[in-house]
């Protein structure tokens, strides 16, 4: 029994060795893993906002962080995000990103529930929130979540545009 026990590990610890050198070799393929219920892809998208690029002309593109509670990250690996009626408000120099509505986890009880449309911070640095203010306020800019995906480190990012809303007549 030791020794099937010492050939198991080694078996083990072989397959876990071989899944970091994949990850070393094509990093750029998302690259899926199978935990618990969950699938962990790495560069998967979570969600995407196809209605922003039909009505909204973006300058700039720019890619956040965002704070999640644990129940909001498990939603959003089940892919259970809308971003369509999401916008990104400026307040005391903190960027916060309102509308999205994240699905309630249902693994777990009402206690440890999140609400599915609260504002969540959005991470940016300071000079990136004071640039991003200045140009709202100067040309009358709008700032849209584009995309939301899990980076290499699985951690969430939101791609956020900025740009004008399109009149009815550039709608094509």
């Amino acid at each position: 029994q030791q020794a099937l026990l010492l050939v198991l590990s080694i078996f083990w610890i072989f397959c876990n060795y071989l899944d970091d050198v994949e990850c070393l070799i094509r990093p750029l393929r998302p690259i899926c893993h199978r935990r618990s219920t969950a699938l962990r892809c790495v560069n998967a998208i979570v969600a995407t906002n196809r209605q922003a690029g039909f009505e909204y002309e973006f300058e700039e593109k720019y890619e956040a962080g965002i704070k999640l509670c644990g129940t909001e990250v498990k939603s959003c690996r089940k892919g259970q995000v809308q971003l369509n009626d999401g916008h990104v408000q400026i307040n005391d120099g903190e960027c916060w990103l309102s509308g999205v509505h994240i699905a309630e986890y249902s693994g777990c009880g009402n206690k440890f529930q999140h609400l599915p449309k609260r504002n969540r911070k959005l991470l940016l640095s300071r000079k990136e929130i004071l640039k991003l203010e200045q140009r709202i306020l100067q040309r009358n800019l709008e700032i849209i979540p584009i995309r939301m995906y899990f980076t290499e480190l699985e951690l969430v990012k939101v791609e956020l545009g900025v740009g004008k809303k399109k009149s009815l007549n550039d709608k094509r």
